[in-house]
């Protein structure tokens, strides 16, 4: 079933006996959501950022999460870097941090370090 997800904060997107889905919007280059899912019988949460810049939704939708999954492509318009997702880790005060992203091309980050020097 598909469900059309309104753009504001914190939207309920699915509540049943299990588990409640809430979405937000998150800072891409194109219209996305980030997630955070509450499981109710084991009263654990899990968040997921999508791709997106660094933004205080990520850390409301991560708010005390047991893990939180968060793109880290790197310190690119549109995405985060892993230092920026740690910070985000930290400001949610997620239990726990997972990272996930494109990494096709690591060149990109031995370019990025050689020029920090």
């Amino acid at each position: 079933e598909f469900i059309r997800v309104p753009a504001d904060e914190m939207t309920c997107v699915i509540d049943n006996s299990e588990m409640k889905i809430s979405a937000s919007p998150v800072k891409h280059l194109i219209p996305t959501i980030g997630l955070r899912i509450d499981f109710k019988a084991s009263q654990k949460a899990f968040a997921y950022s999508c791709d997106t810049e660094p933004c205080q939704q990520v850390v409301m939708l991560a708010h005390q999460v047991d893990v939180l999954v968060h793109e880290a492509t790197g310190p690119f318009v549109g995405h985060s870097s892993a230092g920026q997702a740690g910070e985000i880790a930290q400001q949610a005060g997620a239990h726990e941090l997972r990272l996930s992203g494109n990494w096709r091309d690591r060149s990109i980050y031995r370019g990025q370090a050689a020029n920090r020097r």
